[in-house]
């Protein structure tokens, strides 16, 4: 079935293209002896979920030496809501690891045993390092990806007096490895006030807010050849140059112009940039949910950046170039800075 180009929901794994650099820098870091833990850091719809789902499922990368003969569990941090405990969170974890088929028989009762006590709030870092261990000795060492880790960050039971950072921090020092997607770096969304074991320095950035320009001309190719549509090199550049690298822009404006060829309709500037200016359509949206993202101070720096460039200092202007990296600039502005 040809692969259309997506800007609703997130990919199917068995769908998923693209992000070989990002595949290649966590699968380098999990290589490591230490398996190191990696931090996917983006903007809104910047295909976080999509690449985190990829790289949990069984088959993702098998070949790759960072993820292979790994036993992988996912958890979105949505779900944790405004009740859950951290043994919640690692009940999710135990479940999943019950349920994962690459599992040893032999370490089930183990999982059980363990299972009962989170959910009996008494579960803690020993125990946790008794499963990992026993992974480890299995030759199975495992992986914990978390979708929406900042929803963590944002619930109190998380924080002191609950020692969860603490646990995350241990654990990534031994043997357990964690692939951890945020809509910012994880430095800015800690809270030195709350007295909490800075795990963050486990973890290193890697920002997936914007495709380079020779992945958005694979991901286009592959695209229009699912779809057995010619990609003009005119269409090509407007793609790139209006999308200004952002992941959902790519998508969305291959989708319009997708549609167009199927149609049988000539492909026009005009419509796409009509596309960006309409209040109800999906770029306005995109732009409320990045302003969504920034403090007020970046607000006002953002703000002034349009409407009169000129007074921002350079270290300004160097900060708003970091923003847009990890895709929190709406478009527009790219020339400016």
């Amino acid at each position: 079935m040809p692969m259309p180009f997506a800007i609703n929901a997130p990919l199917a794994p068995d769908r998923f293209v693209g992000r070989k650099k990002a595949i290649d820098y966590v699968s380098g870091r999990l290589a490591e002896y230490s398996r190191q833990s990696t931090c996917l850091a983006g903007g809104p719809l910047t295909g976080k979920t999509s690449l985190l789902r990829y790289l949990a499922q069984a088959n993702a990368s098998a070949d790759l030496p960072g993820l292979k003969d790994s036993c992988r569990v996912l958890f979105d941090g949505f779900s944790v809501g405004v009740s859950m405990l951290p043994s919640g969170f690692w009940a999710g974890i135990l479940r999943g690891l019950q349920a994962n088929p690459k599992t040893a028989p032999a370490l089930q009762p183990l999982l059980t045993d363990k299972l009962t006590k989170a959910k009996a709030d008494q579960i803690d870092v020993y125990d946790l390092e008794d499963v990992f261990d026993a992974f480890v000795s299995a030759k199975m060492p495992v992986i914990i990806f978390i979708n929406n880790f900042e929803v963590l960050l944002q619930s109190s039971h998380f924080w002191p007096p609950n020692d969860f950072f603490h646990q995350v921090r241990s654990l990534g020092q031994r043997d357990v490895s964690f692939v951890i997607t945020t809509y910012r770096k994880l430095l800015d969304l800690w809270d030195p006030n709350k007295g909490a074991s800075p795990f963050y320095n486990v973890f290193t950035n890697f920002s997936v807010g914007l495709l380079e320009e020779d992945e958005i001309r694979q991901f286009l190719k592959s695209g229009f050849n699912d779809l057995e549509l010619p990609l003009e090199p005119d269409v090509e550049e407007v793609i790139i140059e209006g999308s200004e690298g952002h992941p959902y822009l790519v998508n969305y404006l291959a989708q319009l112009c997708t549609d167009c060829l199927k149609a049988g309709k000539v492909i026009e500037v005009k419509m796409l940039e009509d596309a960006f200016q309409d209040p109800s359509g999906p770029v306005v949206s995109l732009i409320h949910q990045i302003r969504g993202c920034l403090s007020p101070s970046e607000k006002a720096l953002l703000d002034t950046l349009g409407t009169n460039p000129s007074k921002l200092t350079e270290n300004q202007k160097n900060y708003l170039r970091d923003l847009r990296t990890y895709g929190l600039l709406p478009p527009g502005l790219k020339s400016i800075l």
